[in-house]
């Protein structure tokens, strides 16, 4: 992937949190906050790193709640202490397919895991901020979504029920800043549609017999349905910029799209 240096103008004091910063949307998204000069803290399991001086990188494994809450709470209220921000960011990109199994086969530890990272982490770091975070500095969180947060897929279950979850998160979040009276902070709910990311080609590559629906992800990828992360990022970074978004918004890609559709 093409990355951006941001050496030649002065880093802003924008801070943006982005989880599952080493592939994907994630990645992508990062490179270029990077070249828009916002100062982005990655993370994610595997090492991340970035040219220039406006990233910094946080590895742990968002599904060891003992990580999370030793390792990256800590260190990420020690980023944000480091100085004044004038507008902060926190995208919650990382996700976990789950077991990929009905949830007859389903193993309860596994099931943990999955909703540790796909609600559990999103729900602590957005704690996070609306604790340390000034209530006069524009604060901004994307969930990043999915079809199946509202469509029940067999043998997506820890899928559909943590991203059914986040989604209930989101406008847990925007509720609580009405009922406070706080203005500044607003959540997005994005759904990217399909793309071509690491999570696809799990999906895909499973085997239909232990996972039912494995044919519809095999066919997004044959009949050319996928769009790259590069090509969904544009409501993310507007959403980010924006002055005054509502409390809570929603944005999806229709499947194989790259048009957005907001509702």
């Amino acid at each position: 992937m093409e990355t951006h240096s941001n050496s030649e103008k002065p880093i802003k004091n924008q801070l943006a949190i982005v989880t599952g910063a080493s592939s994907g949307i994630g990645e992508a998204l990062s490179d270029r906050l990077l070249s828009e000069n916002w100062n982005v803290v990655g993370v994610a399991r595997s090492p991340v790193k970035r040219p220039g001086t406006g990233f910094q990188h946080i590895q742990g494994d968002l599904g060891d709640l003992d990580q999370l809450k030793n390792t990256v709470l800590p260190r990420l209220e020690q980023i944000f202490d480091s100085r004044v921000w004038n507008r902060v960011a926190l995208v919650n990109n990382a996700a976990s397919t789950g077991q990929l199994r009905d949830l007859a086969q389903s193993d309860p530890e596994a099931l943990a895991e999955t909703l540790a990272i796909n609600t559990v982490t999103p729900a602590a770091l957005s704690g996070l901020l609306a604790r340390i975070c000034p209530v006069t500095t524009p604060l901004r969180i994307v969930n990043l979504s999915s079809g199946l947060a509202h469509f029940a897929l067999p043998g997506c279950g820890d899928y559909c029920i943590s991203k059914a979850g986040l989604h209930m998160l989101g406008q847990v979040f925007a509720a609580e800043q009405e009922s406070a009276g706080v203005t500044q902070r607003a959540v997005l709910n994005f759904s990217p549609g399909t793309v071509a990311t690491n999570m696809q080609q799990k999906l895909r590559s499973e085997q239909g017999e232990e996972f039912p629906s494995a044919g519809i992800f095999q066919s997004f990828h044959s009949e050319g349905m996928l769009v790259s992360p590069q090509a969904v990022l544009e409501p993310i970074m507007s959403f980010l910029s924006e002055d005054s978004p509502d409390a809570f918004s929603e944005f999806s890609y229709e499947v194989g799209q790259s048009d957005p559709v907001s509702y």
